[in-house]
């Protein structure tokens, strides 16, 4: 195809040489003929676009001439050949010419040679990407150890990626698969669930997705997840399937892990009375374990676990102190505890101690916080017994006519002594400081008794047994004067070889006694020393059976420090606890393990133990794991000692405190009543009939006389849940302490201790009206509330740069926290008439986006707001300072009660923040300041803005 081709000396070719010149430009190919010589003979018009020159300064011309770059490309070798050896070809490269990939076709001719150019730089981009893809998804494959597979049905022959091969330990594409190979390598176990999920997905021709077991050809088991999906033909038929198998072993392995980890942590903490949580920050919300749900007397999952929600359940002081002590440790980053008193939903309290630390980022910020908590009322009641008792024996030292002291002989001086005895001797205080050692007996002892003393306390370090010592000696006062005075000593504490550590004395004044050759009782109750509460022992157990599967014993598989000390401080890891505590069976503790076992069951109980050297009381909760147990054990001997001994005390007083009854009676300030129960035919409480009050109980209930009357009598609609409380105490005679509301008697709130009398049916109630604290709670509370808003408001608002965000989300938290219609700003557009709102929060109603007329609310609303005043509508359709029209206006925008509050600046109105509910609704003093100071914080994160 020459340039000349295109004349003709035919007229009539021409039509048909035009034709084909139409064609040629219109194909989207660059085309042009070279000669022998490699000259243009023509050029099409994309080949002009290629070469990016016109065809006229072409033509005739060789090409190498004109683009010498390309003798060294791939294209002058094509060129050359086809012209030389009369070859087509084709190849793609990269044009010095254009620097983008092109097609190159070469088809020899008569004169020379036809050249096609096509360029695929999107193309070639395209087989790149493809490629790259292709080289990512074999990596995540391998990676995530995730194979394909494909198979048309009909086809015995599957294929499978390369990664799929490897799954099964097989190199990749060392073999042919076939469906009998995939059948082959499922696990015997799994194959009729996986040939069952396969047939019932062809019928359904639907994908599905299983987890089974297969065995690889190292004999290695594999866990492998599977999806199939299948290709369905323009006919419904089933073309193909395809799919991914992943294997999952590890993660599996990891599941079934955390499973059993998080089983023995419940079981654990259910054992030994302990719960934790997580609380991400700030503390909007928190994660509870079970055992934490039960601290607070609550079933696991129980109520949904938020900071309010807590502080609701507990003590008022103790929440704030709770919550400073959280933000303290969050600021400072450092580990804090607490003690907060909790009521669970029965009305008891509780004491929770909590230890926790606060979790970091990795830049140091903090993001959450970490605790475990404790249930310590029993230790916390327990102390509180003790310093009962502690008191109590202090009172009695203090009454004792007599000098008690402790000697220690590691440290060679009294660590305890009842001093004041001495002030009869006429010494300072400063001199009584200056005796705690033996130094008195040079000061006060006679000359000639100090030997005597002297003996006594040579003697008391090598006593070996628990024998009184007694000596008598005289002392003398600072004047002069003398009198008898009788020591005895004891020891008092002992090291574990038994070797005396302290002892104890009693010194007397036996003046009286000498001078009158009387004898006096020598027997004096030494004190006993009181043990701090341990915390409890925690073992797993793991179960023993025999060949008919019996249970023949227990083996240790974790004891924790107090267990071990329990046992000597033996490792007790592996070993069996019939052959380390052989008495557990014959004291019973087996038969009730086996029992937890069995039934299923958990177990709490206490128990006194005297074998292998012990003699002590043991608390055992025992929980069931699985095929074992969790048992926690704790020394409540010293406990038991304590009741017993509390016991012994407190029927010692019974008969005094009878005859204090009436004194205490009449002088304490709460309320006291004692009351006879009514009961219906049906055996249910109606009523109760006063027997007998005391002096404050017409200070507390408002009633005069009531010995002898009936509280429907004297108060006919008196709630009917005070017969049900004090009948329930009576039947069951156990005692309780509860608050509870008397609308119908006070219209307040008594706090209430009822216990039942030693006569049947009846009550005595010691109660006092607290309805002044109730009140202060629910202000603190809503005071609490309306500061976290606030808060949350200024966190947001400290996040915002724009001003429309900031007026939308602040309506937006206003409206949702007060259940309030529509929440909006607007400004004053400085013309004494008019107003914009350009976005408001809505619920309910619809927006009034636009400018609005002050007039059309009310005559002198403009003027108010422009004297800084709030405007408060309640009742807008009742309200008598407006006219029927202003009304309207207010019932056309969907507005039954409003409050609109200005920001003036400079003695100019600013803009209006306001409220709208579409019913009437009564704005509370709480409301109005909130408002007020959630206004302020807009107009505060907006002045941020434009100084900025």
């Amino acid at each position: 195809m020459r340039a000349d081709t295109l004349s003709s000396d035919n007229d009539s070719d021409l039509p048909r040489l035009w034709q084909a010149e139409r064609i040629l430009n219109k194909i989207p190919v660059a085309c042009f003929e070279l000669d022998q010589n490699s000259c243009f003979t023509y050029i099409n018009q994309h080949a002009e676009i290629l070469f990016a020159r016109s065809k006229n300064t072409m033509l005739g011309k060789s090409i190498w001439e004109e683009f010498p770059e390309t003798i060294q490309a791939h294209c002058f070798i094509a060129i050359t050949k086809a012209i030389k050896q009369q070859e087509i070809s084709t190849s793609e490269y990269i044009s010095a010419i254009t620097n983008t990939w092109i097609r190159l076709s070469t088809i020899p001719s008569q004169s020379g040679v036809i050249v096609l150019a096509t360029e695929i730089e999107e193309t070639k981009h395209i087989q790149l990407q493809l490629k790259e893809e292709q080289r990512r998804l074999k990596s995540a494959q391998k990676i995530g150890k995730m194979g394909y597979f494909e198979r048309h049905l009909g086809e015995e022959k599957l294929y499978w990626s390369d990664e799929l091969y490897r799954i099964h330990g097989l190199e990749p594409q060392s073999e042919i698969i076939t469906l009998d190979k995939v059948v082959a390598f499922i696990h015997p176990d799994d194959q009729e669930i996986f040939y069952q999920t396969v047939q019932d997905a062809l019928l359904q021709k639907t994908s599905f997705e299983i987890t089974n077991r297969i065995i690889r050809t190292d004999g290695q088991v594999r866990i492998v997840s599977r999806r199939m999906e299948f290709l369905i033909d323009s006919k419904g038929v089933i073309d193909r399937m395809y799919g991914v198998v992943q294997d999952i072993t590890e993660q599996k392995q990891i599941e079934e892990k955390q499973k059993a980890s998080d089983s023995l942590m419940k079981q654990a903490e259910q054992a030994a009375g302990l719960g934790s949580y997580e609380g991400e920050l700030p503390l909007q919300s928190f994660h509870f374990s079970d055992g934490m749900f039960r601290l607070l007397g609550y079933e696991p999952h129980g109520f949904t676990p938020t900071l309010d929600f807590i502080d609701s359940i507990s003590n008022p002081e103790d929440a704030i102190e709770v919550l400073q002590i959280i933000t303290k440790a969050i600021e400072t980053k450092q580990p804090y505890q607490y003690l907060r008193r909790v009521y669970w939903p029965t009305g008891e309290m509780h004491y929770i101690f909590s230890r926790g630390k606060v979790i970091c980022d990795d830049k140091g910020n903090p993001i959450k916080i970490l605790g475990m908590a404790q249930d310590v009322t029993e230790q916390k009641n327990a102390q509180a017994e003790i310093d009962k008792q502690a008191n109590f024996i202090r009172q009695i030292t203090e009454a004792i006519p007599g000098t008690i002291s402790i000697y220690d002989l590691e440290q060679e001086q009294i660590v305890y002594i009842n001093r004041k005895q001495f002030t009869r001797f006429g010494y300072s205080d400063q001199e009584l400081n200056e005796m705690t050692d033996w130094r008195w007996i040079t000061k006060i002892v006679h000359p000639e008794d100090r030997r005597l003393l002297w003996q006594l306390l040579d003697e008391m370090p090598a006593t070996l047994t628990d024998v009184v010592r007694r000596v008598d000696y005289r002392v003398q006062h600072k004047d002069g004067t003398l009198e008898w005075r009788r020591i005895r000593a004891k020891v008092f504490k002992r090291s574990e070889s038994g070797a005396p550590l302290q002892y104890i004395n009693l010194i007397q004044n036996i003046t009286e006694e000498k001078q009158s050759e009387s004898q006096i009782t020598e027997s004096q109750e030494l004190l006993e020393s009181i043990f701090n509460v341990s915390l409890s022992g925690i073992s797993v157990f793991k179960t023993i059976r025999d060949e008919l599967g019996e249970i023949i014993d227990f083996e240790w598989s974790y004891a924790n420090k107090k267990a071990k000390e329990y046992a000597g401080n033996r490792e007790l890891t592996g070993k069996r606890y019939a052959e380390e505590y052989p008495g557990i069976k014959e004291a019973g503790i087996f038969d009730r393990y086996i029992k937890v076992i069995e039934q299923d069951i958990s177990d709490d109980f206490e128990v006194y133990y005297t074998y292998q050297g012990f003699e002590c009381w043991f608390r055992l909760v025992t929980v069931k794991l699985g095929d074992g147990l969790v048992t926690s054990s704790e020394d409540i001997t010293e406990r038991k000692k304590s009741e017993l001994k509390l016991s012994q005390i407190l029927e010692a007083q019974t008969q005094q405190m009878q005859d204090k009854y009436y004194s205490l009676f009449n002088s304490i300030s709460d309320g006291f009543c004692i009351i006879e129960m009514i009961w219906n035919e049906a055996g249910e409480p109606v009523d109760y009939r006063f027997l007998e009050v005391n002096p404050a109980f017409e200070k507390h209930t408002g009633i005069k006389d009531a010995v002898g009357k009936t509280m429907k009598e004297i108060e006919p609609n008196h709630e009917s849940h005070w017969f049900q409380i004090y009948g329930e105490v009576a039947k069951t005679r156990n005692p309780v302490q509860f608050e509870e509301q008397a609308q119908a008697l006070i219209g307040g709130w008594y706090e209430v201790n009822a216990f039942a009398m030693n006569e049947s049916n009846k009550v005595a109630v010691l109660f006092r009206n607290i309805t002044q604290r109730k009140q202060t709670e629910q202000l603190l509370h809503q005071s609490q509330e309306k500061q976290a808003f606030l808060l949350r408001v200024t966190d947001l608002l400290r996040t915002l740069d724009d001003p429309k965000e900031i007026y939308y989300q602040a309506a937006r938290l206003v409206g949702e926290y007060l259940g309030a219609n529509r929440v909006g700003y607007a400004e004053d557009r400085g013309d004494n008439a008019t107003s914009v709102i350009t976005c408001n929060y809505i619920q309910g109603v619809s927006g009034i986006e636009g400018i609005h007329q002050y007039n059309d609310y009310g005559t002198e609303l403009l003027r108010a707001f422009h004297e800084g005043r709030i405007v408060i509508r309640n009742d807008v359709a009742n309200d008598p300072y407006l006219t029927e029209s202003e009304k309207k206006a207010y019932e056309v925008s969907q507005v039954g009660a409003t409050i609109g509050i200005p920001q003036v600046k400079d003695q100019r109105l600013i803009s209006v923040f306001f409220v709208h509910y579409q019913q009437a609704h009564v704005f509370s003093s709480e409301e109005i300041s909130l408002l007020e100071e959630t206004a302020k914080r807009i107009w505060k994160a907006l002045e941020r803005i434009n100084v900025n």
